[in-house]
Order: structure tokens, then sequence, then C-alpha cells
């Protein structure tokens, strides 16, 4: 019986699109340090590359069925981080110009005597909407936005997957950005 390491891409491909998980898991332990220092140059931060290569590998395993084996499965993989990275880059450059115009505007629309009101008013919003997250989620990104902490560090502490963590975080950014409109969540992002 061969082991899984000896086996090539191509092998692995074909294994991984019949919903073989000792192959997805031989690829994942092939590739993933490759593309995490593949991610890390490009991104310039651990924890956005981390992310990403994870991104790359659960959605690798959800649509494993659509996988073509006949495709190189390492360009495959370093596009996919590439892609991540340009998308990485446009939400970051679309989240810079909606930021600097809500900035704009507030200036041009704020009277500057009741703009600490309005500023305790946001906060106050916010506020209570994160209070209202279930008690787990709402920890979780306390301790992520307010206490700085990262992924690895609220899974050392709460003892769970750093998956966990991330979705956890996903998950009350989504909640919070529907309950609050899209300006409030702009500036829930900056929020300490």
């Amino acid at each position: 019986m061969r082991l899984y390491h000896t086996f090539s891409d191509a092998e692995l491909g074909t294994l991984l699109k019949e919903g073989n998980q000792l192959a997805y898991r031989e690829i994942f332990n092939r590739y993933q340090p490759l593309l995490f220092l593949h991610a890390s140059k490009k991104m310039r931060n651990e924890e956005e590359a981390k992310d990403a290569v994870q991104e790359i590998f659960i959605d690798l395993w959800l649509k494993h069925t659509d996988f073509n084996p006949e495709r190189n499965l390492a360009a495959f993989l370093f596009t996919c981080v590439r892609n991540k990275f340009v998308n990485l880059l446009q939400f970051k450059e679309v989240r810079t110009r909606y930021v600097q115009s809500f900035k704009e505007f507030a200036v041009q629309s704020t009277d500057l005597s009741d703009e600490p009101i309005r500023e305790k008013q946001m906060s106050d919003l916010i506020e209570r909407e994160i209070n209202r997250l279930p008690e787990k989620m709402r920890a979780i990104f306390l301790m992520s936005r307010r206490e700085y902490k990262s992924y690895k560090q609220i899974s050392d502490e709460l003892g769970i997957s750093e998956e966990t963590v991330r979705k956890q975080i996903k998950n009350a950014l989504k909640i919070l950005r529907s309950r609050l409109g899209f300006i409030h969540y702009l500036i829930l992002l900056f929020w300490h």
C-alpha cells in the first residue's frame, strides 16, 4: 500500500475530486507551509496570510467535486493566493475610499459644536449592538477588537480552534453590518 506522501499531485488531485480526505490532508501538509510563506510575503501581514491560506483550503475541500485533476495543483493553489491578495488589495482600497468619503462628508455636514454628541451617539449605538451579540461571539469579538488579541491568542485562551475564532468574528461583523447599516459599519471597522 502506497503512502499518500509518495503520490504525485495529479494522483492527489484525482483522489481529492473523489472526496478522499487523506489525499486532501496530504495536499494541505504539502502546500500549506509554502502557500503561507508566499502569502506572507505578498500581504506583509501574518494574520491576513493565515486567513487567506485557510480560506483557500476550506474552499478546496468544499468544492472538491468541481476540482479538475488535470489542472496543475501547485499552480492552481498559488493562483488562489494571488487572487486572495488582489481581492484584499481591492477591499482595502474600497474601504479607504469609503472612509475618506465618509470623513469628507462628516466634515462638511457636522457642526463642530455637536460633534462630540454625534460621536457619543454613534459609540452608544455600536456598543448597544455589540452587547446584543450572542455571549460567546461577543466575548471573542471584544477580545479581538478591544484587547487586540490574535486569533491564536484567543483560541489558546478559550480552548477553541482558530477557525472557530475566525468564524465567530466574521459572523459578528456580518450581524453588526446588517444591524448598523453601512456607514455605522465603516465606523465599527475602526472602533476600539
